[in-house]
């Protein structure tokens, strides 16, 4: 029997629309990026309102919320990660400067 995916919600500055209205963010653990919930509150303690329910629905405390975005944060920028070796002696695996 598999768990149902959780999804940790959020609002904060950068959830806000061009509009001035903002929308919620939801990611899932351990899975590069988020989304965006289709609805737009009028002020950003609204919408914060609206990510606390849907994060306790969830059963999700704060810290397990925090640790849900950090996580999903640390998967969508993997792509940018470099090793030492490739970023000192380029990304085609060239060979190490003359001492």
């Amino acid at each position: 029997m598999s768990r149902s995916r959780r999804l940790a919600a959020w609002a904060d500055l950068s959830t806000q629309n061009p509009d001035g209205t903002f929308y919620v963010a939801a990611c899932e653990a351990r899975r590069p990026g988020s989304r965006q919930l289709e609805a737009r509150w009028t002020s950003l303690e609204a919408a914060k309102q609206e990510a606390d329910r849907l994060n306790s629905e969830q059963g999700l405390s704060h810290q397990e919320v925090v640790e849900t975005i950090a996580s999903s944060m640390f998967e969508h920028n993997a792509g940018w990660r470099s090793t030492a070796e490739a970023i000192l002696y380029g990304e085609n695996g060239g060979s190490a400067p003359d001492a």
